[in-house]
């Protein structure tokens, strides 16, 4: 039953007595689309949350039926070559965490575009009653590959590789009317330029994405949505994040590396901005919130639930003490301060932050900027 369409929606915040009840008054809620965003409705738009009602009818389940209640996305919500193998496993009453392994002898690898194709094979759970019948089934189609970082130096099933990126933020604020085919073009458009990596900036992207990169041999680089300094008290919603990021994408080869938070010491980050370099230096050696607490306990969580490739704690970060090691560089040279020249100054008194340069130069100017002409282009202000 597909139960899109007509809901009914209010103002958020607080505790409502009786809001799950089939009984509840809601004949003073504003009708809205699902899917849709709050933010297309005007008197929504400006909420921090928002309820959201629904009536339908169906049928109980019969003995030893279940039903399942799918959302396929929730914004904001923030509480907490052919390879064959087969198995059963019994499971117990209550919640089961099972493990297998599955040996192949010689597999037929995923490969970057550069290197060579792109096989994909599929992976199916399926949870049966003791009756026979079908509980429930998950199939995610997945591919045969090995990841390595060493230094920032990557390698994908031993060969070394020169990453060439672009930084990719959501393609639109409204999730609910994502232009897959869109979405599949600019993974072509970035492999056609001759790029190997997309940077999913700052959010996880919608699944047709991470399809498009599996079948192109693209690469991504996969944040978490934490961008800028957190306060206090975010931590478990975080981890929460991140084990619910292995989840949702763990299983596509594309998704190389993890990152678990982007500038977390805001714009002080960029070691391009006009203050002493030493001061700057110091600043980032200092304990924080975010780099000794919730950036390592992102990483932890993400270890523990993803062994299979590489994450690092934050982007953005100068090195810093006790290692001097496990971060990359933004270089807003020519775009916030200073002149793209200014890097070679840079670079000669900075060698290690020069390493893996993750950010560099010029946003990409927006089609519609009212000042962009192909005779200013590209002597912008």
């Amino acid at each position: 039953m597909d139960l899109g369409g007509k809901w009914v929606a209010a103002l958020g915040g607080g505790a409502v007595s009786g809001f799950p009840d089939l009984a509840y008054d809601d004949s003073d809620w504003m009708p809205v689309e699902v899917p849709g965003h709050w933010g297309r409705v005007s008197e929504l738009a400006d909420a921090a949350s928002v309820r959201y009602r629904h009536r339908f009818s169906q049928q109980p389940p019969t003995g030893g039926e279940r039903r399942w209640l799918v959302f396929e996305g929730l914004l904001y919500h923030v509480d907490s070559g052919k390879v064959e193998h087969t198995g059963d496993h019994v499971l117990a009453a209550g919640l089961n965490h099972v493990e297998w392994r599955v040996e192949v002898p010689e597999p037929h690898r995923w490969w970057p575009h550069e290197l060579g194709d792109q096989p994909l094979c599929d992976v199916t759970v399926e949870v049966g009653t003791t009756q026979g019948g079908l509980s429930d089934r998950r199939r995610v189609r997945t591919g045969l590959r090995a990841v390595q970082m060493d230094n920032w130096q990557f390698s994908v099933n031993g060969v070394r590789m020169f990453l060439k990126g672009t930084s990719f933020g959501p393609a639109t604020p409204w999730w609910a009317e994502i232009d897959e085919a869109g979405l599949r073009r600019d993974v072509e458009l970035a492999k056609e330029a001759g790029l190997n990596l997309i940077w999913a900036y700052g959010h996880v992207a919608p699944p047709s994405l991470y399809d498009a990169a599996d079948e192109a041999g693209m690469l991504i680089w996969q944040d978490l949505p934490l961008v800028g300094p957190f306060p206090r008290g975010n931590r478990d919603a975080a981890t929460d994040c991140a084990r619910a990021a292995v989840g949702a994408v763990g299983a596509h080869p594309s998704v190389i590396m993890w990152c678990g938070h982007v500038d977390p010491l805001g714009d002080s980050a960029d070691p391009s901005v006009q203050q002493g370099i030493a001061r700057k230096f110091a600043t980032h050696q200092r304990p924080s919130w975010n780099l000794s607490v919730l950036d390592r306990s992102l990483k932890r969580e993400l270890e523990r639930h993803d062994t299979t490739r590489p994450a690092v704690a934050y982007s953005g970060v100068l090195p810093h003490l006790p290692r001097l090691d496990d971060t990359d560089t933004h270089l807003w040279l020519g775009w916030k301060r200073g002149q793209e020249r200014d890097l070679e100054q840079f670079a000669a008194r900075w060698p290690r932050a020069v390493r893996f340069v993750s950010q560099f130069g010029a946003q990409s100017p927006p089609r519609e900027m009212p000042l962009l002409s192909p005779q200013t282009w590209p002597d912008l202000d």
